[in-house]
């Protein structure tokens, strides 16, 4: 706690109080300040994409007298109703881009999002809780493949929970597990695993036969958000 009493300042913790001089107090905050100061300018946000960096705003705008949503469950019948007029705004899904992008009337804004698509697990069920597992994986997700092939060439392969829109926040040297299925096989070799070429099984340290791992997606009408990224 600081305080100050007859033009003193001084500072308490609880355990004990002595006073403190002014300049003492300012040599001891002004570090924190300083970097403080030095955080804020130093993390910044992602840049606009290219074509909004010369744009005009207005001053506090732009200004609208009123914005109307129109909520439209079905993406098909949204999309139509974009093509149409009816409605002036919409999400275009990369696989449907092809469908709009000729439009005189139509202007494509593309830009990175906080959005991530992940595989998320569980470090406790088997065989997760083995961390070569988890590695081996990793080198087992064609990234560039998903992306090219699944979301039309819209994101970039990413190795942090962090995307890069963040900015100063990703951190781009995280550990990265290249698409490779000879490393995934090492990683798994090399943490004790055993692979019989004959049966075209593997088993793990303590000689048990490796389950089959599946990798599921949820169904549409359990997770319809995710099939609309697509």
């Amino acid at each position: 706690m600081i305080f100050s009493k007859n033009g003193k300042t001084f500072f308490k913790d609880g355990l004990s109080k002595s006073p403190m001089r002014g300049k003492q107090l300012l040599a001891l905050l002004l570090p924190l300040l300083i970097a403080a100061a030095f955080l804020a300018q130093t993390l910044t946000a992602a840049p606009p994409p290219a074509e909004q960096q010369n744009w005009k705003w207005e001053a506090n705008g732009p200004r609208v007298d009123y914005h109307l949503y129109s909520i439209i469950l079905d993406y098909d019948a949204r999309l139509t109703a974009f093509k149409k007029g009816d409605i002036e705004t919409s999400y275009i899904q990369p696989t449907r881009v092809s469908e709009v992008k000729d439009d005189p009337n139509i202007y494509l804004l593309s830009y990175r999002t906080f959005n991530l698509q992940f595989l998320g697990i569980n470090m406790r069920q088997y065989p997760w809780n083995y961390t070569a597992i988890r590695k081996a994986i990793a080198h087992l997700i064609d990234k560039d493949w998903i992306i090219t092939n699944v979301f039309n060439g819209f994101g970039v392969p990413v190795d942090s929970p962090i995307p890069p829109a963040f900015g100063d926040w990703s951190n781009p040297n995280v550990p990265s597990y290249t698409y490779s299925k000879e490393m995934a096989k090492k990683v798994l070799l090399d943490a004790g695993f055993k692979y019989d070429a004959a049966s075209n099984k593997w088993y793990e340290p303590n000689g048990n036969p490796l389950g089959d791992i599946v990798i599921q997606m949820p169904p549409q009408d359990q997770a319809p958000w995710l099939w609309q990224e697509a």
